[in-house]
This record gives C-alpha cells, sequence and structure tokens, in this order.
C-alpha cells in the first residue's frame, strides 16, 4: 500500500490523545480498493467491497433495526396489557378481600 491507495479495513477502534486509532486484527482485514497510479486511479476488484455488497449490507442493517424496533413495540403492548390484567385481577381480589370480612 502506498499513500494515495484506497482502503477498507475492519478492525478495534481505540481513541488516543493524537485521535483515534484503528487496529485491525490481521492481515486479512485490510482490503486495497483502488490503488493510485501516476496517471489514474487503478479500481481493483476487491472481494468484499463494490456495490452490491454495501447495498446487501445496508438491507441487511436496516431489516434488522426495523425488527429490533417491532420486537420493542410488540413487548411494550403486551408489557401494558399484563399490567392491565393484574390491576384488574388486584381489584377483584380486594372485592372479594372485603365482602369476606
Amino acid at each position: 500500500m502506498r499513500v494515495g491507495d484506497t482502503v477498507e479495513a475492519v478492525g478495534l477502534l481505540g481513541s488516543t490523545r493524537a485521535g483515534y486509532q484503528l487496529l485491525p486484527r490481521e492481515q486479512n482485514d485490510i482490503d486495497v480498493i483502488s490503488v493510485l497510479t501516476e496517471d489514474k486511479e487503478e479500481v481493483l476488484s476487491a472481494g468484499t467491497g463494490g456495490p452490491d455488497n454495501m447495498a446487501e449490507t445496508y438491507l441487511t442493517v436496516t431489516a434488522g433495526g426495523l425488527t429490533s424496533i417491532l420486537i420493542g413495540l410488540f413487548a411494550r403492548a403486551r408489557g401494558a396489557m399484563v399490567f392491565g390484567l393484574l390491576k384488574r385481577a388486584v381489584k377483584v381480589a380486594l372485592i372479594i378481600f372485603k365482602t369476606h370480612t
């Protein structure tokens, strides 16, 4: 790799006094996307890069986020229903307790 090359890297991001630092775990975590030559930029066919993979990743992340939101809303509605049933049960228990005393 040289200055001017475009790369895609995956790793652990850490904060230091000088700024952020990306620490790839292994050599396979760095993909060279394009190489800057003297007169033009040559795009390499990276195995993980490209618009198709980006679209698939975007759709996967979006679907996961929407699923999480729907599960959260369902759990909240279900919790409100259970709380309402519990509240009614306490009222009935108090009525029965008052009539027997």
